[in-house]
């Protein structure tokens, strides 16, 4: 008998949002959890479920196969879906999931800290219209075991899709604002549409420092990645390696931190954009490799000084 949470569809939706499929977790002990009621389809009390006793969790999505096609399956959620604080947690969750209802949230998927634990999310995180954020990763709670939060260090996550479908938004955000984000790997694949792509929040107790960024298909939005938002903050963004390939309608990296090291690539697929990417004011000892840039102007340097090096065709 596994020893985790396991969570498989009974019925398929036929890849649409109309019939829904149907869902049923099983527990490590054979029996099936409770989730009458659910506006997730079982999937936020699976998580709870997984989190509260210390059991890794699968969702086994995978394809549907109808008229000769194959589709995902697809698990609707009304609400929020809110990752709770994890340690030395492995989740694995298949499928599509579709985040609609008639009252839009600020963000779709939200996880808090995170500690030595691997998340992997496969399909697509498909968000309704005027829904702020598609997924957000914000510390504020502190751990289960190691009390040294609120914090996401040491951990693996490797995310999907993440598709706003009405235009405006932001598709990932890490805000660092109540505790750092550090030391992780994170693997992003095509975060689509929004107003912003990627966005980076810190304040001057927290930061986003030493994680390994490679982002994928960033596309349809102005601004592809936004690593800092405000200027002022550059003491607390370092140390990050990012690999990014960006499509953006105007600017393709808004670069606020220091000693970090770019590898960017950027083509005009989605619009005609003005910048590859701005180095804003103190921003320094960065690294900038562009390895493709169809833009008018490669590098605005705004920085005000002359440790930052570029290196473009």
């Amino acid at each position: 008998m596994p020893h985790r949470v396991e969570m498989y569809r009974l019925t398929d939706s036929v890849n649409s949002t109309v019939p829904w499929g149907t869902w049923e977790t099983k527990l490590p002990d054979g029996s099936i959890l409770v989730t009458a009621g659910s506006t997730t389809q079982g999937l936020q009390e699976s998580v709870n479920y997984a989190a509260t006793h210390g059991f890794d969790l699968k969702v086994f999505g995978g394809q549907v196969r109808h008229n000769n096609f194959q589709n995902p399956a697809i698990i609707m959620c009304t609400t929020p879906l809110v990752f709770p604080p994890l340690e030395l947690g492995n989740i694995e969750i298949g499928g599509t999931l579709n985040f609609c209802g008639p009252s839009p949230q600020p963000v779709a998927v939200i996880f808090d800290s995170i500690m030595a634990s691997r998340i992997l999310i496969t399909g697509q995180i498909v968000v309704a219209p005027n829904w702020g954020c598609g997924v957000q990763f914000k510390p504020r709670s502190e751990l289960p075991c190691d009390q040294n939060g609120p914090i996401i260090t040491a951990s693996t996550v490797l995310l999907p899709s993440v598709v706003m479908t009405g235009g405006g938004g932001v598709c990932i955000d890490f805000d660092a604002s109540m505790g750092s984000i550090s030391g992780n790997i994170f693997e992003i694949l095509e975060p689509n549409d929004g107003a912003v792509g990627v966005r980076v929040h810190v304040d001057a107790d927290h930061c986003f420092d030493h994680n390994r960024m490679l982002i994928r298909e960033i596309h349809a939005q102005d601004t592809g990645i936004d690593a800092g938002v405000s200027l002022g903050k550059a003491a607390q963004i370092f140390g990050n390696v990012w690999d990014v390939a960006i499509q953006p309608s105007s600017i393709g990296v808004q670069i606020f931190g220091r000693n970090e090291r770019w590898t960017i690539s950027i083509d005009d697929r989605e619009g005609s954009p003005t910048h590859g990417f701005t180095l804003n004011p103190g921003a320094s000892h960065n690294i900038i490799d562009v390895l493709r840039h169809d833009v008018g102007t490669v590098c605005n340097d705004a920085s005000g000084n002359a440790t930052n090096v570029v290196n473009a065709p």
